[in-house]
């Protein structure tokens, strides 16, 4: 761990910006603290402590730089799996936490325990994020399955007094507000709003030890359970123009709402004169084109006349599990992650990459509406979102240059934002990655965990990139006359319908595998001989296969 000094912050090309995310590699020692599924990482601000939530109920501080790196654990006082967990703005002993049965928590902490424990009960189904203000230390933020998202300030309360669930703390409820979309407009309308409920979780476990009596873990959830009406499953609020806030929800939907342009119920418009019923902040939304719900045209064989159809497919949603501002602050850039689908890369900005100056920042506060395709820069695929509930992608690197994403196969996925060519594909966990967290302050570092009870710590140690070693694998491997695999590294055994719609959509940039057509026998030879091919065994029909391309799945 000691080698994280000597890769401090530095300007640094893009291009040794994706040299370095290439070279990501798993580092031998790994932070073993908990007991159960690793939830949820967040770094405080100055990226020198990560908290980490579970299933184990526990949440604890680490400091990777250290020899013993856990420096405290703590029972949470949650009855189901935490799901996430982060330190509020630029502090290091409070923390914002919520969990599986809805519960929300404000969390002081003093050395290695507990000081203070305040209690949020106003949610009345699970809780999936929370998301401090990135410039109010007093200020953070939960959403929840049941379509709300609650803003609690901590000066005028660090709990609440409700038993099962109240609506003092609601900032926006998406099935009150005036969604804009087109396809809200073609497919099922609920007719009432979905209803704000008490439901009774089943605790699985509240001792301090964790999950005992042989409890078993809940390791995968349904999504979005309840029977009507949208959920919000993510959320980010913009790192500078902080009234910003996306929210990631259950009807597929990408919703940008303008914090100071919200409006509580009861409230008197002063240009009409009426009442509002509600939230009417949002100013941009996005839904991929083919997830529109499109109506058929059928037409009856006795009366001729024509009805109205929905495709099944086009109903099904593919479900949010992450949605993230670009954490650099320089664009209105999002990155969004759908189950069982691509991870997509979002501009809501007349196609502006970067901003000029403040001023240009300034004039985002006119975010369009209903751009739809238009928005959408790029898809990345080659990972696998299909498993798990809380899969995050992030962007990487000092100026977001890579964008990355856990996958079902264990393994972290790494492609050049640009481009959407994958450049690094690491194997960190012998199930499932679900959570990936890049050092805000050290951007050659960066933790990872899923189903494993442990995290793991990436640095760009390796010798050589991902992609020079897959490059010299598939050579050798065409020269002993062996069967290849694939860019992405999927077997053709593991493909199925999905993959193969997947396949159709995909973009031109992904077929290029970068090799030549043809390669000459001496140019092969020289190649092989720099990275260190032992040509004899080559020849000989015993060479042609590494250990690292296992490793890195």
């Amino acid at each position: 761990m000691q080698t994280l000094n000597a890769l401090g912050r530095r300007d640094r090309s893009e291009a040794s910006v994706l040299s370095e995310a290439g070279r990501l590699s798993v580092q031998p020692g790994k932070l073993n603290g908990h007991s159960g599924c690793v939830n949820s990482l967040a770094w405080s601000n100055d990226g020198s402590l990560l908290v980490s939530g579970s299933d184990d109920l526990r949440l604890n501080l680490w400091d990777p730089m250290l020899d013993s790196p856990l420096l405290a654990s703590f029972h949470t006082g949650f009855s189901r799996n935490v799901f996430s967990a982060k330190f509020m703005a630029g502090e290091h002993s409070a923390i914002a936490a919520c969990a599986a049965d809805g519960a929300v928590r404000f969390i002081r902490v003093a050395e290695s325990r507990i000081e203070s424990n305040g209690l949020f009960k106003c949610h009345s189904d699970m809780a999936f994020e929370v998301c401090s203000d990135p410039q109010n230390s007093n200020v953070f933020l939960s959403c929840s399955d049941d379509g709300t998202v609650n803003q609690y300030d901590t000066r005028l309360a660090s709990e609440c007094a409700c038993t099962n669930y109240c609506n003092t703390h609601v900032l926006i409820d998406v099935n009150r507000s005036h969604a804009r979309h087109p396809s809200t407009r073609v497919r099922p309308v609920h007719t009432t709003p979905r209803k704000r409920y008490a439901k009774t979780l089943r605790p699985q476990s509240t001792n301090d030890t964790g999950l005992g009596g042989g409890a078993a873990r809940n390791r995968r959830f349904p999504f979005f359970s309840a029977p009507s009406g949208t959920g919000v499953a993510a959320m980010s609020i913009h790192p500078v123009q902080t009234q910003y806030l996306a929210l990631g929800c259950s009807d597929d939907i990408v919703r940008v709402y303008d914090q100071r342009m919200l409006k509580l119920p009861g409230t008197i418009d002063n240009t009409s004169g009426e009442q509002s019923g509600g939230e009417c902040g949002e100013v941009y939304n996005f839904l991929p084109a083919k997830f529109v719900y499109r109506p058929t045209t059928t037409m009856d064989e006795e009366s001729g006349v024509q009805g109205g159809g929905i495709h099944r497919a086009n109903i099904v949603p593919h479900k949010i599990t992450s949605l993230k501002f670009d954490p650099c602050g320089l664009t209105m850039d999002l990155l969004v992650s759908y189950s069982d689908e691509k991870v997509y890369l979002i501009r809501p900005m007349d196609g502006a990459e970067e901003f000029e100056s403040r001023n240009d920042l300034d004039r985002s506060l006119s975010l369009p509406e209903e751009r739809g395709e238009k928005d959408l820069i790029r898809g990345y695929q080659g990972h696998r979102n299909r498993q798990t509930m809380i899969k995050e992608a992030y962007f990487y690197g000092p100026r977001s240059e890579c964008v990355m994403s856990g996958s079902d196969d264990g393994t972290v996925v790494v492609w050049d934002k640009a481009t959407g060519k994958m450049i690094n594909r690491v194997k960190a966990d012998k199930s499932v990655v679900n959570c990936i967290a890049p050092n805000p302050r050290n951007n050659s570092m960066l933790c990872c965990s899923g189903i494993d009870n442990n995290i793991k710590v990436l640095l760009s140690t390796a010798e050589t990139t991902w992609l020079e070693q897959n490059k010299a694998t598939e050579l050798a491997k065409s020269a002993a006359g062996q069967r290849t695999t694939s860019e992405s590294g999927w077997d053709d055994d593991d493909s199925d319908a999905a993959d193969d719609e997947d396949e159709d959509n995909q973009d031109e940039d992904d077929d290029e595998d970068g090799l030549p057509a043809v390669v000459r026998p001496d140019v092969l030879l020289m190649y092989l001989a720099q990275l260190g091919v032992d040509i004899e065994e080559l020849i000989g029909g015993r060479g042609g296969s590494s250990g690292g391309e296992e490793e890195n799945g």
